[in-house]
């Protein structure tokens, strides 16, 4: 981030929101036998990495990218994390 606003300096507006990796993939991992991976998401990444978006860089927070194959006993948890959005959550 340091580098990104130094580039951009005060004549842009700069962005709103950063997506992190947290263990998703879009379509998900697909098994041997047809059926899909466990996904390994880690929260605390989000609701790290949010907070030092909002309070060092005065941007909004963090997206969850690749959610479309999560189960939906996950998704309360994302609020929970202050996840600023959640994106391709088709199945939700």
């Amino acid at each position: 981030m340091r580098g990104y606003t130094q580039a951009i300096g005060t004549q842009f507006p700069g962005i709103s929101k950063i997506s992190v990796q947290t263990g998703t993939s879009h379509g998900g991992v697909p098994l041997p036998d047809g059926g899909m991976a466990e996904v390994k998401l880690d929260f605390s990444v989000l609701e790290r990495t949010g907070q030092v978006a909002r309070e060092k860089y005065h941007i909004c927070g963090v997206v969850q990218h690749g959610a479309s194959t999560l189960p939906n006993e996950l998704f309360d948890q994302f609020p929970r994390h202050q996840t600023l959005e959640i994106h391709l959550a088709t199945g939700f």
